[in-house]
């Protein structure tokens, strides 16, 4: 018996699937197929990944480009994505920052909320981002930020 394969779960079923929560277990799942898995989800307006490896490799994946945004939806990872929640991921300031900002100017669907919970980042990324949550853009934008637990590093 062949264990358990989200990925070949979700390629087989063509689910339209407008919400997905996963929780990582060790090394069950690398990056490129995390990736790979959520690619096939084009309808997914809410993400929740704990656990996973989620690394700023995946942020810039999940980064709209103008010449992307050009091209069908299915060019475009997560193109209605509206609510993202990351936990125990190991992140720096700017790709989440420039993530937001491409889904907000390059989508018709932008990010309503992001929510960081035991995440890992540098003292340094801690201000930036809460900054970020603080400033005009982010309230005009009526963006939903949360940082739980962020846990700093060196």
């Amino acid at each position: 018996m062949q264990p358990f394969s989200i990925q070949s779960l979700i390629s087989r079923s063509h689910a339209p699937l407008t919400s997905l929560s996963i929780k990582g277990q060790g090394d069950a799942m690398s990056e490129d197929d995390l990736i790979e898995c959520i690619f096939q989800l084009p309808d997914l307006v809410s993400l929740q990944l704990w656990s996973t490896p989620i690394t700023d490799a995946s942020i810039i994946a999940l980064s709209v480009s103008p010449r992307s945004s050009q091209f069908d939806r299915q060019s475009v990872l997560l193109p209605v994505l509206n609510h993202l929640t990351l936990g125990a991921a190991k992140l720096t300031a700017s790709p989440v920052i420039d993530m937001i900002r491409s889904r907000w100017e390059y989508t018709s669907h932008p990010l309503i909320s992001v929510h960081l919970h035991y995440c890992k980042l540098s003292l340094s990324d801690n201000t930036i981002l809460r900054s970020f949550r603080a400033s005009d853009i982010a309230k005009k934008m009526g963006l939903v930020w949360e940082m739980k637990n962020t846990q700093l590093r060196p």
